[in-house]
């Protein structure tokens, strides 16, 4: 009895479970990448950081390989005597072949996994429909055997499918996803003991890749840009009659300051010939430049304004003659009192032959004058032109009646200038 009862001792103390060994570094130092001290406790650097020290177990020593079921060949041991010591021994003997199985399972799963070729496009036709073709890794595609584990294997996985494409490829069907479920309901029952985890890892880790098929591919599309809206000829008038309003109305503002100037002059009685001669010139280079304008477009206001500043312009011609005039009476001695009047004026001297008297200066005033006189006598004459066209060029022409009233106020202009210009050549 005595003996028996150690016995039982002995053997349940070989058959504990041994406690787990633990790595030499912690969670944190692991995931650290730092050196850990490696107390059980908490290792220095948990503590100094005041977190959680806590030791995995080692996978040290549990390499995975290929193995034999030597404990399965062997012939089973005789039950003893003691039922407690056969129960202890059956269980071990499990564990072991647990331990093995799932270990050859892996290595059988990664060496599948690293031999299987990048699937490609495979579209299924007639052929897939009457047999089933042998395996190769040329020929492989999802549509295709799974495995070929060994001859037991019959059965065809036939997976999920995702229908691709628009309604003119719905027949093209490629597989979609592939779980541990629907590959282990294909294969044996001694199959689906002994793979363990591998369709779990052959799930995971042999996803299909993204495949381009022709029906998936979308037509290009060609985006066009609508023509530019062409200019209308209704459209084109009309922005021709605004840009032509706007430009008359800075020929009647030129030409109302110009009226302004000249009026100016007038009222302050300017006699002086060279003052007269200046401005008369700067008018009649404005004016020829604003009645060029005027041909597209005649406006009325500008027709009037246009005359106003050619009454202006042969006033103040008609004054500095008649002052030039006047000095020459007064030289000649036929105003009274001034028979002993010297001119003091300064003379421009060139040398003794180029001399310019009283009367040589007075002879090119004159000229001048005239010269000036002849000058707006055609700016009258354009101004007068354009009178007699009408005021719009698509108007029709006017009739003589009309005619005749415009050009009425032109004539007293036209008689002014004639007798200035008939004075000046008398005075030379």
């Amino acid at each position: 009895m005595p003996a028996s009862t150690t016995g039982q001792q002995s053997s349940s103390k070989s058959h504990q479970p041994r406690p787990p060994r633990l790595r030499a570094a912690c969670n944190q130092c692991n995931v650290a990448k730092v050196k850990c001290t490696g107390e059980k406790t908490g290792c220095s650097r948990c503590i100094s950081l005041n977190t959680e020290c806590i030791y995995m177990e080692s996978r040290v020593g549990k390499v995975q390989g290929i193995r034999t079921k030597r404990k399965k060949t062997h012939p089973e041991s005789a039950p003893s005597d003691d039922g407690v010591s056969s129960q202890s021994n059956s269980t071990q003997i499990q564990d072991d072949d647990e331990d093995e199985t799932e270990g050859r399972d892996r290595n059988r799963a990664d060496t599948l996994i690293s031999s299987l070729p990048s699937p490609k496009a495979h579209f299924p036709d007639s052929a897939d429909q009457i047999g089933l073709q042998p395996w190769s890794p040329g020929s492989w595609s999802w549509n295709n055997e799974l495995f070929t584990l060994d001859s037991n294997i019959t059965s065809r996985y036939t997976g999920e499918t995702g229908v691709s494409g628009s309604s003119e490829a719905s027949s093209a069907q490629l597989p979609t996803s592939i779980t541990a479920s629907s590959v282990c309901t294909r294969l044996t029952e001694v199959e689906c003991e002994n793979i363990g985890n591998l369709t779990t890892a052959a799930a995971i880790q042999s996803l299909p890749t993204p495949i381009f098929t022709p029906s998936t591919a979308r037509p290009p599309t060609f985006t066009t840009t609508s023509a530019l809206p062409q200019p209308t000829t209704e459209t084109m008038s009309i922005q021709r009659q605004q840009a032509l309003a706007a430009r008359n109305s800075k020929c009647v503002l030129a030409l109302a300051n110009m009226v302004i100037t000249l009026e100016n002059y007038l009222v302050s009685n300017l006699k002086v010939l060279d003052l007269i001669i200046a401005s008369v010139r700067t008018v009649a280079e404005e004016m020829r430049r604003i009645l060029q304008y005027q041909r597209e477009s005649r406006d009325d206001r500008c027709m009037f304004l246009s005359t106003t500043i050619m009454y202006q312009v042969i006033e103040l011609l008609e004054i500095g003659a008649n002052a030039v005039f006047e000095k020459g009476l007064a030289e000649q001695g036929h105003a009274g009192p001034a028979e002993d009047f010297e001119d003091f004026t300064p003379k421009l001297g060139f040398g003794a032959l180029s001399t310019f008297n009283a009367e040589e200066q007075r002879s090119m005033k004159i000229h001048v004058l005239r010269k000036e006189c002849q000058n707006m006598e055609e700016v009258l004459a354009q101004l007068l032109a354009l009178a007699k066209v009408g005021p719009n060029a698509g108007a029709p022409p006017l009739s003589e009646a009309e005619m005749e009233d415009k050009t009425k106020c032109f004539t007293g202009l036209q008689i002014r200038l004639k007798n200035l210009i008939c004075k000046a050549n008398l005075a030379l």
